[in-house]
């Protein structure tokens, strides 16, 4: 169970981490692969928290969002307690669109709530 300054430490990783996870996805250079819009984050948030809470890990959790032609896979990687004992997964999202994409890494642990928050 964590308390209330570890829960802000934890949304403030949240924060942090969806930023960096998104990111390079977000530069809008040629190079960088696509552009991923609010509603494509909404869905890769969805598949993040579905994968961590159902998936083993190396099984992935694919998402999609039709409305921009974006899709790709959720896979946790590995499950780990942190120094405060709080279960946290490693997991990989691939983002895709026209035969472009690109994956990253990062870490999220459950929270007193149950859900999957960004950090490590």
């Amino acid at each position: 169970m964590i308390d209330s300054s570890q829960n802000k430490v934890l949304t403030s990783l949240v924060a942090a981490g969806a930023m960096t996870l998104l990111a390079g996805c977000q530069t809008g250079a040629p190079a960088a692969g696509p552009v991923v819009q609010a509603s494509d984050r909404s869905a890769i948030n969805g598949a993040i928290q579905l994968a961590l809470e159902t998936r083993a890990s190396g099984e992935s959790e694919s998402w999609q969002n039709p409305a921009t032609g974006m899709h790709g896979t959720v896979t946790p990687l590995r499950t780990y307690q942190s120094a405060i004992g709080i279960y946290c997964r490693e997991y990989e999202v691939s983002v895709m669109r026209d035969g472009s994409g690109e994956a990253s890494r990062d870490a999220a642990c459950r929270d007193s709530d149950g859900q999957w928050k960004d950090g490590s």
